[in-house]
């Protein structure tokens, strides 16, 4: 019950040691990776700008509204990013089905001899 307290807001009543930390670490690497993926999309410029800054704006106020809000209202401050998450999903297919064949070879140009 003191593990599966962790996630939940139920004091534990046994020494967890090194675990009782396992929430804040797993925080930390969900807030820190969403804004780094967030930032990556920014700069790479091939998905949707707008998907990448709902994902940095969702990771940076779901920690806060997980404090804020009550434990049973807790969950919808995940909405955000799912909807994130969705819009970049969208964005990589219609962006797969709008690309181009490669063009095609001029065998002129394959030829290596050289010329004089």
């Amino acid at each position: 019950m003191d593990i599966v307290g962790l996630f939940g807001r139920y004091p534990a009543v046994n020494d967890l040691g090194p675990l009782a930390a396992l929430p804040q670490v797993g925080g930390l690497l969900y807030v820190v990776g969403a804004l780094l993926f967030g930032i990556s999309i920014l700069r790479a410029r091939v998905l949707s700008r707008g998907a990448g800054i709902l994902l940095i704006v969702a990771a940076a106020v779901t920690p806060i509204a997980g404090a804020l809000l009550p434990h049973t209202l807790e969950r919808m401050a995940a909405i955000p990013m799912g909807l994130a998450l969705i819009w970049l999903r969208y964005s990589l297919w219609s962006n797969l089905r709008t690309t181009t064949a490669p063009a095609a070879v001029n065998p002129a140009r394959l030829d290596t001899t050289p010329t004089v």
